[in-house]
Order: C-alpha cells, then structure tokens, then sequence
C-alpha cells in the first residue's frame, strides 16, 4: 500500500500544490488496486497508472509550470513489503512551457 502526497506552490497558476495518490500494487494479479487520487487544490492534477514494466506512476498535468516548485512524500504502508525504490524515470514538457 502506498500514499504519495504532491505539495508546493505554482506560481503561474497562482495556486497551492496539495494533490494525494493513494493505492496497492497486488502482486497477485499485477495490478493496481483500491486506487484514488484527490487534487484538493489547483496547481496540479494527479493521476496514477502501473507501466507495462511493472511501476507505479504519477503524471502531473499542470496549466503552467512558470516558476513552479514540489515535493513528494511517500508512505508505504504494506507491512509485508520492503525494499521500495522511489524515483523520477522521465519529465517531459512541451516547448511553450518554461
């Protein structure tokens, strides 16, 4: 089970960053179950999926990324799992963005 909190400030959308992914990743059938995202203000939006190589990810979907700044927290609950790798695999952004 895992709770990933987005949180900061975007300043081209003058708004909050606070945006929660929730979930678990069932290795028994390799999906992703009792998932839910909550965006509870405006500087982003979150959604979640599992890639086909076996990772949980969040995509951000910002309407300005002008001087924007964010942390990620994240809690894994699962008391049977161990080992867990967070990591940023790519960033992509389109050429009217700064």
């Amino acid at each position: 089970m895992y709770r990933i909190h987005v949180e900061g400030y975007n300043y081209g959308a003058v708004a909050d960053i606070n945006s929660v992914a929730i979930g678990y990743a069932y290795a028994g059938t390799g999906t992703l179950v009792n998932t839910a995202n909550y965006n509870y203000a405006g500087g982003v939006g979150v959604t979640q999926y599992k890639s086909a190589d076996g990772y949980v990810c969040l995509q951000l979907s910002v309407s300005s990324s002008y001087y924007m700044g964010f942390s990620l927290s994240a809690w894994l609950t699962n008391p049977t799992g161990t080992a867990f790798d967070i990591k940023v695999q790519s960033i992509a952004q389109t050429s009217t963005q700064y």
